[in-house]
């Protein structure tokens, strides 16, 4: 067993018997003046950065949600863009920095404790307050069609078990090394309702799906948002079917709502 490998099991089990939390972390509105894009990036040593992300961006990462599972707060929350630099206490600091030295179950820990960092950067910073609900809602199930998945299984260069990221757009999401429950969240996006992972499929895959989106209907959509329409190319729910061999089924379901109480902008450091 190498000596990387023991030093970071061992910060990881450091990890798991406190709290991890970010030592320092500088928050600026994102330049109105400047470039409009999105960026979010966990690397390793526990170092975040982002830019141009909304406060509830980051509560989607904190919390693992979809911003169909957040309402309430100020309007601020969902259009005012932060850029963020942040550096994790000395636990999180002594993370492998190889990504081939860590396990599926130390990925697992890593993006725990990530997520407790976010959500204690919106406590402090942005004295987040809020509230946990659980709603029956209209949701999709995703699952296999009669004629069976045509996923890709993807290369094992990057360790078994391990669950990759999505590249997203307006009528295309791409990605590498992920699952079935990741894909199912990544949907519930351009879909404005929750997806919920009935596809029995436990494998790692490569996903490329392109669809021509309805110009009525934003990324984010809402519950209610109408589903896409076809014009002039697939819609979201053929383009499922015909590329993946899976489709989506309405259903009622549970589901666990953010319901923000209050929020500050930070100040500046």
């Amino acid at each position: 067993m190498s000596r990387l490998f023991l030093c970071g099991l061992a910060a990881l089990t450091i990890l798991a018997a406190q709290t991890p939390q970010f030592e320092v972390a500088s928050i600026k509105p994102t330049d109105p003046g400047g470039e409009h894009r999105v960026m979010i990036s966990f690397q390793p040593g526990g170092r975040f950065t982002a830019g141009g992300i909304t406060v509830k961006m980051l509560i989607e990462q904190a919390f693992d949600v979809r911003d169909v599972q957040i309402s309430g707060g100020p309007s601020w929350m969902s259009s005012q863009g932060f850029d963020i630099t942040a550096r994790a206490d000395a636990a999180g600091s002594a993370m492998p920095v190889d990504p081939a030295s860590v396990t599926a179950e130390q990925r697992q820990m890593l993006m725990s404790a990530n997520r407790m960092r976010l959500q204690g950067l919106l406590a402090d910073r942005f004295h987040l307050k809020f509230h946990r609900e659980t709603r029956e809602q209209q949701v999709y199930a995703l699952v296999q069609s009669k004629g069976g998945a045509k996923l890709k299984e993807a290369q094992p260069n990057k360790g078994p078990g391990r669950s990759g990221g999505f590249r997203i757009s307006r009528g295309s999401i791409s990605g590498q090394q992920v699952n079935m429950a990741s894909l199912a969240q990544t949907l519930a996006g351009p879909l404005g309702r929750t997806v919920i992972d009935k596809t029995g499929l436990t494998g790692i895959y490569e996903v490329n799906l392109e669809w021509t989106p309805d110009t009525g209907q934003a990324f984010g959509g809402g519950p209610d948002a109408p589903p896409l329409a076809d014009a002039g190319g697939p819609s979201i729910f053929s383009a499922i079917q015909e590329k993946l061999g899976l489709r989506l089924e309405a259903e009622k379901g549970q589901v666990e709502q953010i319901l923000i109480e209050s929020g500050e902008k930070p100040s500046e450091n």
